[in-house]
């Protein structure tokens, strides 16, 4: 229901509060969602036992009832949270592994980009073509970090059977089954501080960009150590143009894919990283 009245009202003030100088990172909308969306009050709360059978039977909750009651279980928060992020017009679809659902809200980025976010291979969901944040809903008392952690590690736990994965997008869906606006029975819901949302927003981002650097300046000092070692081989040159280039260091990365370029065996992997860099400057011809 992302026409709902209180829906509407906390993603507009969610939107509203996002910090300009980090509002176009892949995880600013992600992480103000969240901030947002823990800061009504809510908890997680377990279905009653069901004597049917765990799976058999279950009750969906409305996002504004979700908010009436200040709490629901797993599919109540995850429909509720997708529900916010759709009000704000940003993508988001729902994920189902055996016995558990949470949410997951685009990136806006290609699946070929995830470097560009982080270097842990199971931290996104690769759907559509695009990347998604996992987001554990039932944590309502944690971070959005803890929140994206918890779904990053529901999803690695099916790796192996990534059959029962399943993800369900919700435009596709409403197709179907339309949304419905319960606006009448809207509650009261709390006011968003727009202070805790930047927080939270400026922690989130500053903690993945530093994990990714961190990353990238231990995988440098590795190819440099190897490289003391066995000399300038061109496929260490190239390995180390492509950290380069992902530090922001593009003239330096240039040069040794350039140097690498004319090498028999490697050159064709080198030449093609160039043309990456020529494309991601703006230069395609």
């Amino acid at each position: 229901t992302p026409r709902s009245g209180n829906v509407q009202v906390i993603s507009r003030e969610a939107s509203g509060a996002l910090p300009k100088v980090s509002a176009q990172h892949p995880l600013a909308r992600p992480a103000a969602l969240f901030s947002a969306f823990t800061q009504q009050g809510l908890k997680y709360v377990k279905d009653p036992v069901n004597p049917h059978g765990a799976e058999a039977l279950d009750y969906v909750q409305f996002p504004e009832q979700t908010l009436a009651a200040r709490g629901g279980d797993c599919d109540d928060l995850a429909v509720l949270y997708a529900s916010l992020s759709e009000a704000m017009g940003h993508p988001a679809v729902l994920v189902t592994t055996p016995g558990h659902i949470f949410a997951a809200i685009s990136t806006g980025l290609p699946a070929q980009s995830r470097t560009t976010v982080t270097f842990d291979e199971d931290a996104l969901l690769a759907h559509g073509g695009t990347l998604w944040v996992p987001v554990e809903t039932t944590l309502v008392d944690k971070t959005f970090p803890e929140a994206w952690k918890g779904g990053a590690t529901e999803l690695a736990r099916w790796k192996a059977e990534p059959e029962k994965i399943r993800v369900i997008d919700l435009r596709t869906a409403w197709r179907t089954y339309p949304t419905v606006d319960l606006a009448s029975a809207a509650p009261t819901v709390r006011e968003v501080s727009a202070q805790a949302l930047a927080s939270e927003v400026s922690t989130s981002v500053g903690a993945a960009d530093h994990a990714r650097s961190e990353f990238l300046k231990t995988r440098l000092a590795a190819i440099e150590q190897r490289i003391a070692e066995t000399g300038e081989r061109p496929e260490l040159l190239n390995k180390k143009g492509q950290v380069l280039f992902h530090q922001g260091a593009k003239t330096q990365a240039r040069e040794l894919f350039e140097r690498v370029a004319e090498d028999a065996q490697w050159g064709k992997l080198a030449r093609n990283n160039l043309g990456n860099l020529h494309m991601v400057e703006g230069r395609p011809e």
